[in-house]
């Protein structure tokens, strides 16, 4: 029976990964939103002013913008008939930081055929695995993997 050692446990969806670098990839892929937003704050000029509503009230904030990391807030009168200003927050793309896109197809060095990631371990196995023997040198038998060999019992060599 084969003992699973895998140490590394997806909370989320309960898969096991041998090695912590592929569970951090799988959530990355899976489970974690690669898209950010710039803050509303940052694409304002100095000494801008703007007007946000106060979470969970009917209240409004008078917002300046003093420097790159200051902001003034003055709180409004509960009657006051200004509008708060409409914000648009910049989507951005953060595939760019994380390498998370292991749906590229590889190519082999050696025969500049490319395959899947799931095949090209089982193709580099086969094809060139460390360019072991498929075939008896005696009885010239071939084999499909070169473990084949390994286990072979060569009928020519009985007759010696």
């Amino acid at each position: 029976m084969k003992k699973n050692n895998t140490k590394h446990k997806c909370v989320a969806c309960k898969k096991q990964f041998h090695y912590n670098c592929l569970l951090k990839y799988h959530i990355r892929r899976e489970h974690f939103n690669l898209k950010g937003y710039r803050p509303y704050y940052e694409t304002q000029n100095i000494n801008q002013i703007w007007f946000e509503k106060v979470l969970n009230t009917d209240f409004l904030a008078k917002m300046t913008k003093i420097s790159n990391n200051e902001i003034a807030v003055q709180k409004l009168n509960e009657g006051t008939t200004i509008k708060p200003t409409e914000m648009v927050c910049e989507e951005i793309d953060l595939h760019f930081l994380y390498p998370t896109n292991r749906s590229q197809p590889l190519k082999c060095s050696l025969c500049s055929e490319t395959y899947a990631r799931e095949k090209f371990k089982k193709h580099f196995m086969e094809s060139h695995g460390l360019m072991l023997k498929k075939s008896c040198d005696k009885c010239k038998q071939k084999f499909v993997s070169p473990t084949g060999v390994v286990d072979h019992i060569c009928p020519e060599s009985a007759v010696e």
